[in-house]
């Protein structure tokens, strides 16, 4: 059979590349061999330890740097929202805004006919002129008694009257400030209020917002504490979350987080400004309230929202070097170091780890000797002898 040039020539390459395997995988089984076995230790001579360049550090507390994620739900600012009632009985005669409608403070949202209002108006009339008309008896008696005209038990009579009147126009005067009027509003009814109409009441705005709802339509009737409106200022938000507990002690009010939306590609930041002193038994979390500003509006309550810390530092009790972790028939181990050139794998399980280390929740306590740099030499060790 004839071969060509070029096929010898693999054949040749083919066969030093086999030659150099073979010696390498023996240099590396005399490198790494094992002495002597026994249970489940292993033993290496000297020259194989020096050859290994094993490293050997301690079981120790540690602190564990992590980028953690968690599911966040931005709602209104309680602080910026406003439910809008009426204060006085009346019918709805016009509404002049609806939901979705942006609003400032002070704006009118809807009158109302009242004859209550006008009830009250008549009431703080008719009070007015009668403590105007009390002042001036007041002041006429007394200079009577002054010039003993008069009687100290006249005097006393008309003065009970001015008190009376007075304590009844401050009654009357009360029911309508509460209603938003100032007293020198309501001195244009005093001359001619049968010429007048004191039946309509506005309704404003009490902060700049937009409307969410309205709860009243043209015609209805309403009493007093009935919601009309519910107006919300969306240019700052709130994101609501859940902390684990574990991590309580590494944040702090004005600390700074991501959040994102990538169903929308939206990434913002938002700024803690409360942490709650109460842990939920069942989930070990707590209540994390931050603010999120929003004046481009491209946040919206009830959003899913992820939350990111980066860095966020804890402090374990037990951790090692990622390099001391190996994988060993299906579970993970470290190499405990003892004395005569003996190693034992020790079974161990994992928590949180960052880009250097992680956290031991079972293993070897904290002080025990392990093997952290090339300990993957070992585990190959340790699958030679079997």
């Amino acid at each position: 059979m004839k071969f060509s040039k070029q096929t010898t020539i693999a054949c040749l390459l083919a066969g030093l590349a086999l030659l150099n395997t073979h010696c390498t995988r023996q240099n590396e089984t005399e490198t790494t061999s094992v002495e002597a076995s026994k249970g489940n230790e292993i033993y290496l001579s000297d020259d194989a330890i020096e050859n290994l360049a094993l490293n050997t550090s301690t079981v120790a507390s540690a602190e564990i740097r992590q980028q953690i994620r968690i599911q966040g739900e931005l709602i209104i600012d309680e602080h910026r929202l406003a439910m809008i009632p009426s204060r006085i009985a009346g019918i709805a005669e016009n509404i002049v805004a609806d939901a979705g409608t942006e609003v400032n403070q002070g704006q009118p949202l809807i009158s109302l006919s009242s004859q209550e209002l006008a009830d009250r108006i008549m009431g703080y009339v008719e009070t007015e002129r009668s403590f105007q008309a009390s002042i001036v008896d007041l002041d006429r008696e007394r200079k009577l008694l002054e010039k003993q005209v008069s009687t100290e038990e006249q005097f006393l009579k008309v003065e009970r009257a001015y008190y009376s009147a007075e304590n009844a126009h401050s009654v009357a005067l009360q029911r309508l400030r509460l209603l938003g009027y100032e007293e020198s509003q309501l001195h244009s009814y005093l001359e001619r209020p049968d010429l007048q109409d004191m039946t309509h009441y506005f309704i404003s705005s009490p902060i700049d917002g937009q409307i969410l709802q309205r709860y009243i339509n043209l015609g209805d009737a309403v009493e007093a504490g009935t919601a009309l409106f519910k107006v919300a200022d969306l240019n700052q938000l709130w994101l609501t979350f859940q902390l684990p507990m574990r991590y309580r002690n590494v944040i702090a009010n004005g600390m700074q987080v991501v959040i994102r939306n990538e169903s929308l590609a939206l990434e913002g930041t938002a700024k803690i400004v409360l942490i709650e002193d109460i842990m939920d038994p069942r989930s070990r979390t707590i209540s994390v309230r931050a603010i999120v500003p929003n004046k481009e509006r491209i946040w919206m309550p009830g959003m899913p929202t992820r939350v990111e810390f980066k860095g966020l530092g804890i402090e374990v009790a037990k951790a090692v070097p990622i390099t001391a972790i190996q994988e060993l028939e299906g579970r993970s181990v470290v190499f405990v170091e003892k004395e005569n050139n003996t190693y034992v794998p020790q079974s161990v399980t994992l928590g949180t780890k960052d880009a250097e280390s992680v956290e031991l929740l079972e293993g070897p306590p904290v002080g025990t000797p392990i093997i952290t740099t090339n300990s993957y030499l070992l585990k190959q060790a340790w699958q030679d002898k079997e």
